[in-house]
Protein backbone atom coordinates (compact mmCIF):
# COMPACT_ATOMS: atom_id res chain seq x y z
CA UNK A 1 0.00 0.00 0.00
CA UNK A 2 1.35 3.11 -0.47
CA UNK A 3 0.64 7.03 -1.56
CA UNK A 4 2.66 9.72 -2.12
CA UNK A 5 4.22 11.63 1.12
CA UNK A 6 3.31 14.59 2.82
CA UNK A 7 6.26 16.81 2.90
CA UNK A 8 8.29 17.30 6.45
CA UNK A 9 6.70 19.42 9.16
CA UNK A 10 8.01 20.91 11.96
CA UNK A 11 5.98 19.52 14.66
CA UNK A 12 3.87 16.76 15.78
CA UNK A 13 1.13 18.76 16.59
CA UNK A 14 1.56 20.52 13.01
CA UNK A 15 1.90 16.36 11.53
CA UNK A 16 -1.18 15.08 12.84
CA UNK A 17 -2.68 18.34 11.68
CA UNK A 18 -1.05 17.37 8.01
CA UNK A 19 -1.81 13.77 8.35
CA UNK A 20 -5.95 14.74 8.98
CA UNK A 21 -6.22 17.27 5.77
CA UNK A 22 -4.61 14.17 4.11
CA UNK A 23 -7.20 11.58 5.51
CA UNK A 24 -10.31 13.78 4.66
CA UNK A 25 -8.75 14.11 1.41
CA UNK A 26 -7.76 11.44 0.57
CA UNK A 27 -10.96 9.54 1.75
CA UNK A 28 -13.44 11.97 1.61
CA UNK A 29 -15.12 11.46 5.10
CA UNK A 30 -13.45 11.23 8.64
CA UNK A 31 -15.93 9.69 9.55
CA UNK A 32 -15.31 5.95 8.13
CA UNK A 33 -12.23 5.78 10.56
CA UNK A 34 -11.99 6.63 14.01
CA UNK A 35 -9.20 6.84 16.93
CA UNK A 36 -5.94 8.76 17.50
CA UNK A 37 -2.15 7.16 16.67
CA UNK A 38 -0.94 5.89 19.62
CA UNK A 39 -4.39 5.80 21.47
CA UNK A 40 -6.47 2.90 22.25
CA UNK A 41 -9.75 2.59 20.63
CA UNK A 42 -12.72 0.66 21.81
CA UNK A 43 -15.32 -1.63 20.27
CA UNK A 44 -17.97 -1.65 20.20
CA UNK A 45 -18.52 1.86 20.99
CA UNK A 46 -21.56 2.85 22.43
CA UNK A 47 -21.07 6.34 20.55
CA UNK A 48 -21.18 4.72 17.25
CA UNK A 49 -24.07 3.96 15.12
CA UNK A 50 -21.85 1.89 12.92
CA UNK A 51 -21.15 -0.99 16.04
CA UNK A 52 -22.67 -3.90 17.06
CA UNK A 53 -24.56 -3.65 20.68
CA UNK A 54 -22.46 -4.87 23.46
CA UNK A 55 -24.70 -7.07 25.07
CA UNK A 56 -24.91 -8.85 21.36
CA UNK A 57 -21.03 -9.20 21.37
CA UNK A 58 -21.46 -10.76 24.86
CA UNK A 59 -23.69 -13.57 24.04
CA UNK A 60 -21.41 -14.45 21.19
CA UNK A 61 -17.73 -14.46 22.99
CA UNK A 62 -18.70 -15.46 26.66
CA UNK A 63 -15.70 -15.53 28.19
CA UNK A 64 -13.26 -15.99 25.50
CA UNK A 65 -12.42 -11.68 25.60
CA UNK A 66 -12.38 -8.65 27.78
CA UNK A 67 -15.29 -6.73 26.16
CA UNK A 68 -15.19 -4.39 25.24
CA UNK A 69 -12.09 -4.64 22.99
CA UNK A 70 -9.92 -2.13 23.69
CA UNK A 71 -7.52 -1.99 20.56
CA UNK A 72 -4.18 -0.29 20.20
CA UNK A 73 -3.40 1.83 17.36
CA UNK A 74 -0.01 2.01 16.00
CA UNK A 75 2.00 5.12 16.58
CA UNK A 76 3.47 5.46 13.14
CA UNK A 77 1.11 7.84 11.21
CA UNK A 78 2.81 7.10 8.00
CA UNK A 79 0.27 8.03 5.40
CA UNK A 80 1.47 5.17 3.06
CA UNK A 81 -0.15 2.85 5.11
CA UNK A 82 -3.00 4.39 7.47
CA UNK A 83 -2.84 1.62 10.06
CA UNK A 84 -3.17 3.84 12.94
CA UNK A 85 -6.87 4.54 12.50
CA UNK A 86 -9.82 1.84 12.79
CA UNK A 87 -11.61 1.72 9.60
CA UNK A 88 -15.03 1.19 9.34
CA UNK A 89 -14.69 -2.21 7.22
CA UNK A 90 -13.35 -3.29 10.10
CA UNK A 91 -15.93 -2.90 12.58
CA UNK A 92 -18.62 -4.01 9.79
CA UNK A 93 -16.95 -7.21 9.62
CA UNK A 94 -16.23 -7.99 13.33
CA UNK A 95 -20.11 -6.94 13.73
CA UNK A 96 -20.68 -10.03 10.95
CA UNK A 97 -18.43 -12.69 12.53
CA UNK A 98 -19.46 -11.54 16.01
CA UNK A 99 -23.24 -13.12 15.54
CA UNK A 100 -22.63 -15.70 13.36
CA UNK A 101 -23.44 -14.08 9.27
CA UNK A 102 -20.24 -14.49 7.85
CA UNK A 103 -21.19 -18.62 6.44
CA UNK A 104 -17.94 -20.56 6.99
CA UNK A 105 -16.29 -23.64 5.12
CA UNK A 106 -17.88 -26.81 6.61
CA UNK A 107 -14.49 -28.08 8.52
CA UNK A 108 -14.09 -24.70 9.58
CA UNK A 109 -16.62 -25.09 12.86
CA UNK A 110 -13.34 -25.22 14.61
CA UNK A 111 -12.07 -21.87 12.22
CA UNK A 112 -9.08 -24.40 11.39
CA UNK A 113 -6.71 -21.72 9.97
CA UNK A 114 -7.87 -18.13 9.12
CA UNK A 115 -5.15 -15.54 7.93
CA UNK A 116 -5.84 -12.06 8.03
CA UNK A 117 -4.31 -9.15 5.45
CA UNK A 118 -3.46 -5.71 6.04
CA UNK A 119 -5.15 -6.39 9.04
CA UNK A 120 -4.17 -2.88 10.73
CA UNK A 121 -5.71 -3.22 14.05
CA UNK A 122 -6.75 -6.59 13.75
CA UNK A 123 -10.13 -5.96 15.50
CA UNK A 124 -11.74 -9.23 12.83
CA UNK A 125 -9.38 -11.71 13.70
CA UNK A 126 -9.70 -10.79 17.26
CA UNK A 127 -13.06 -10.83 17.15
CA UNK A 128 -13.24 -14.38 15.91
CA UNK A 129 -10.18 -16.06 17.62
CA UNK A 130 -12.51 -14.37 20.47
CA UNK A 131 -15.65 -17.35 19.36
CA UNK A 132 -13.33 -20.11 19.81
CA UNK A 133 -14.76 -22.36 21.94
CA UNK A 134 -13.07 -23.23 25.59
CA UNK A 135 -11.82 -27.07 24.17
CA UNK A 136 -10.89 -25.72 21.07
CA UNK A 137 -8.55 -23.01 22.64
CA UNK A 138 -7.10 -25.47 25.41
CA UNK A 139 -5.91 -28.13 22.53
CA UNK A 140 -4.74 -25.70 19.96
CA UNK A 141 -7.36 -26.87 17.38
CA UNK A 142 -7.56 -22.99 15.95
CA UNK A 143 -4.13 -20.96 14.73
CA UNK A 144 -4.81 -17.69 13.48
CA UNK A 145 -2.66 -15.19 11.82
CA UNK A 146 -2.55 -11.51 11.64
CA UNK A 147 -0.53 -9.72 9.09
CA UNK A 148 0.92 -6.45 7.93
CA UNK A 149 3.36 -4.04 6.87
CA UNK A 150 6.31 -4.94 8.51
CA UNK A 151 6.65 -2.13 10.55
CA UNK A 152 7.78 -2.24 14.53
CA UNK A 153 4.58 0.05 15.66
CA UNK A 154 2.29 -1.78 13.93
CA UNK A 155 3.38 -5.40 15.39
CA UNK A 156 3.68 -3.42 18.80
CA UNK A 157 0.19 -2.01 19.05
CA UNK A 158 -1.06 -5.99 17.83
CA UNK A 159 0.89 -7.12 20.26
CA UNK A 160 -0.81 -5.39 23.32
CA UNK A 161 -3.94 -5.86 21.71
CA UNK A 162 -4.10 -9.66 21.36
CA UNK A 163 -2.64 -9.73 25.63
CA UNK A 164 -5.40 -7.08 26.72
CA UNK A 165 -8.22 -8.40 25.33
CA UNK A 166 -7.73 -12.19 24.48
CA UNK A 167 -8.16 -14.45 27.86
CA UNK A 168 -4.38 -16.08 28.45
CA UNK A 169 -5.85 -19.54 27.58
CA UNK A 170 -6.67 -18.13 24.22
CA UNK A 171 -3.51 -15.82 23.42
CA UNK A 172 -1.36 -19.00 22.12
CA UNK A 173 -4.05 -19.60 18.91
CA UNK A 174 -2.96 -16.35 17.67
CA UNK A 175 0.43 -15.43 15.36
CA UNK A 176 1.42 -11.70 14.43
CA UNK A 177 3.86 -12.12 11.35
CA UNK A 178 4.83 -9.22 9.08
CA UNK A 179 4.06 -10.08 4.93
CA UNK A 180 4.25 -7.37 2.48
CA UNK A 181 1.75 -8.05 -0.23
CA UNK A 182 3.00 -9.33 -3.53
CA UNK A 183 6.49 -10.70 -1.53
CA UNK A 184 7.46 -14.44 -1.25
CA UNK A 185 4.68 -16.24 0.86
CA UNK A 186 6.63 -19.63 1.53
CA UNK A 187 8.06 -18.24 4.61
CA UNK A 188 4.26 -17.81 5.65
CA UNK A 189 3.53 -21.29 4.87
CA UNK A 190 6.53 -22.77 6.74
CA UNK A 191 5.44 -21.19 9.89
CA UNK A 192 1.52 -22.33 9.38
CA UNK A 193 3.56 -25.94 8.40
CA UNK A 194 5.11 -25.43 11.95
CA UNK A 195 2.15 -24.63 14.11
CA UNK A 196 -0.16 -26.91 12.60
CA UNK A 197 2.70 -29.60 13.49
CA UNK A 198 3.86 -30.84 9.59
CA UNK A 199 1.84 -31.44 6.72
CA UNK A 200 1.15 -29.09 3.78
CA UNK A 201 -1.98 -27.01 3.70
CA UNK A 202 -2.84 -23.30 2.89
CA UNK A 203 -5.45 -20.69 5.16
CA UNK A 204 -9.16 -21.84 4.75
CA UNK A 205 -10.05 -18.54 6.14
CA UNK A 206 -9.00 -15.15 5.00
CA UNK A 207 -9.99 -11.88 6.26
CA UNK A 208 -9.20 -8.64 4.29
CA UNK A 209 -10.64 -5.07 5.56
CA UNK A 210 -10.36 -1.97 4.01
CA UNK A 211 -7.64 -3.26 1.14
CA UNK A 212 -8.51 -2.15 -1.97
CA UNK A 213 -8.71 1.51 -1.87
CA UNK A 214 -4.86 1.61 -3.66
CA UNK A 215 -5.45 0.40 -7.58
CA UNK A 216 -2.17 0.11 -7.80
CA UNK A 217 -1.87 -2.63 -5.24
CA UNK A 218 -4.46 -4.72 -6.66
CA UNK A 219 -1.68 -6.61 -8.59
CA UNK A 220 0.35 -7.79 -5.56
CA UNK A 221 -2.53 -8.46 -2.81
CA UNK A 222 -4.00 -10.97 -5.45
CA UNK A 223 -0.62 -12.21 -5.66
CA UNK A 224 -0.60 -13.08 -1.96
CA UNK A 225 -4.02 -14.21 -1.71
CA UNK A 226 -3.98 -16.69 -4.75
CA UNK A 227 -0.79 -18.13 -3.08
CA UNK A 228 -2.00 -18.79 0.31
CA UNK A 229 -5.76 -19.11 0.20
CA UNK A 230 -6.52 -22.83 0.15
CA UNK A 231 -8.14 -24.03 -3.34
CA UNK A 232 -11.58 -25.02 -1.04
CA UNK A 233 -10.77 -21.98 1.10
CA UNK A 234 -12.99 -19.01 1.24
CA UNK A 235 -12.13 -14.99 1.56
CA UNK A 236 -14.54 -11.84 2.88
CA UNK A 237 -13.59 -8.58 1.75
CA UNK A 238 -15.01 -5.80 3.15
CA UNK A 239 -14.69 -2.54 1.47
CA UNK A 240 -15.60 0.94 2.25
CA UNK A 241 -16.35 3.59 -0.89
CA UNK A 242 -13.48 6.44 0.61
CA UNK A 243 -13.01 8.32 -3.17
CA UNK A 244 -16.25 7.55 -5.02
CA UNK A 245 -14.10 5.15 -7.61
CA UNK A 246 -14.76 1.60 -8.98
CA UNK A 247 -12.06 0.02 -6.76
CA UNK A 248 -13.88 -3.03 -6.18
CA UNK A 249 -15.16 -3.76 -9.70
CA UNK A 250 -11.36 -3.17 -10.76
CA UNK A 251 -10.47 -5.26 -7.83
CA UNK A 252 -12.57 -8.24 -8.64
CA UNK A 253 -12.36 -8.22 -12.52
CA UNK A 254 -8.48 -8.31 -12.25
CA UNK A 255 -9.30 -11.73 -9.76
CA UNK A 256 -11.61 -13.12 -12.30
CA UNK A 257 -9.57 -12.63 -15.31
CA UNK A 258 -6.23 -13.22 -13.80
CA UNK A 259 -6.37 -15.16 -11.01
CA UNK A 260 -9.71 -17.77 -11.24
CA UNK A 261 -11.44 -15.91 -8.59
CA UNK A 262 -15.47 -15.57 -8.15
CA UNK A 263 -17.07 -13.63 -6.20
CA UNK A 264 -20.10 -12.06 -4.83
CA UNK A 265 -21.72 -9.72 -2.59
CA UNK A 266 -22.62 -11.39 1.07
CA UNK A 267 -24.83 -9.19 2.83
CA UNK A 268 -26.69 -5.35 2.25
CA UNK A 269 -23.96 -2.64 1.56
CA UNK A 270 -23.68 -1.24 5.29
CA UNK A 271 -24.65 2.22 5.98
CA UNK A 272 -22.32 4.44 8.19
CA UNK A 273 -23.24 6.86 11.04
CA UNK A 274 -25.02 9.90 9.71
CA UNK A 275 -25.66 8.05 6.09
CA UNK A 276 -28.96 10.50 5.74
CA UNK A 277 -26.72 13.86 5.66
CA UNK A 278 -24.09 12.83 2.40
CA UNK A 279 -25.14 14.92 -0.35
CA UNK A 280 -26.77 13.99 -3.19
CA UNK A 281 -25.03 11.44 -5.22
CA UNK A 282 -22.23 10.74 -2.94
CA UNK A 283 -24.12 8.07 -0.74
CA UNK A 284 -21.95 5.08 -1.51
CA UNK A 285 -19.49 7.05 0.46
CA UNK A 286 -21.47 6.24 3.24
CA UNK A 287 -21.52 1.93 2.75
CA UNK A 288 -19.32 -0.44 3.75
CA UNK A 289 -19.55 -3.50 1.33
CA UNK A 290 -18.69 -7.07 1.90
CA UNK A 291 -18.05 -9.74 -0.57
CA UNK A 292 -16.96 -13.39 -0.69
CA UNK A 293 -14.53 -14.51 -3.21
CA UNK A 294 -13.21 -17.81 -3.51
CA UNK A 295 -11.26 -19.93 -6.15
CA UNK A 296 -14.28 -21.07 -9.11
CA UNK A 297 -13.16 -24.70 -8.42
CA UNK A 298 -14.45 -24.30 -4.98
CA UNK A 299 -17.80 -25.78 -3.23
CA UNK A 300 -20.38 -22.73 -2.75
CA UNK A 301 -21.06 -22.59 1.22
CA UNK A 302 -24.62 -20.82 1.86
Amino acid sequence: RSVAAEPPVDSEEEECGVLDMARTWLFNEASQSRGEPGKEVMYPDPSSQCDIDLAKVQDMLPGAAVLPLRLQLASNMDPALFAHYLWSASVVLANLISVGRLPLPEDCSRAETCLELGAGSALPSLVLAARMSERQAREGESVFFVTDYDDRSIFDALEKSVTVNLREKWRPSVSLCAHNWGSDCQPLLQRLRERRGGGEGKFRLMLLADTLWKRECHEILLQSIASLLDRSGVAYVAYCNHSGGDEPESFFALATSCYGFCHREIVEPQWLSNAQHSSEGDEHLRQVRVFRMSFRSAKEWE
